[in-house]
């Protein structure tokens, strides 16, 4: 296990200034700007994991635990995946201690649902994710641990 907060904080950091810089005031900007973040998560975080095969972005999450910093014991962001893909969110008084660690299904550097501050989202359950801003965690890679698999959906 290896602590790669440091080069997270980078990542994230890189694709705020290269967002706010060239992006944020263009139309449809998001829908671009996916291959530039997974470009400089290929070229920061990526070379330092030393992997055999390079994983696109979504695929390395599943190498990756989130471990809480300090002891929480506030509201929350709890978030269920709707049909459509999009977050509904509830707050919600969470008590987490140091050290506990969750799995991550996608870190957020914009902050788009918390203040604008980057942020993880944090596996509960098969239907629940915790949002949690990353100055809170330490991310650590993890190459033994299993993919997840999102549950299966009905229609």
């Amino acid at each position: 296990m290896e602590d790669i907060t440091e080069l997270i904080l980078t990542w994230t950091s890189c694709c705020t200034d290269v967002w706010l810089r060239w992006f944020k005031n263009i139309d449809n900007a998001e829908d671009e700007f996916i291959e530039v973040e997974e470009a400089l998560f290929s070229a920061l975080v990526l070379p330092a994991l030393k992997l055999h095969e390079r994983p696109s972005l979504s695929e390395s999450y599943s190498f990756f635990q989130a471990e809480y910093k300090k002891d929480i014991c506030d509201k929350r962001s709890i978030c269920k995946r709707q049909k459509a893909g999009n977050l509904h969110c509830e707050s919600s008084h969470m008590d987490i201690l140091l050290g506990s660690r969750m799995s991550i299904i996608n870190i957020d550097f914009m902050g788009t649902l918390i203040d604008e501050k980057p942020y993880a989202e944090l596996i509960i359950n098969d239907s629940q994710v915790l949002l949690e801003p990353l100055i809170n965690l330490r991310i650590l890679f993890t190459p033994t641990s299993r993919p997840y698999k999102k549950p299966a959906t009905t229609n």
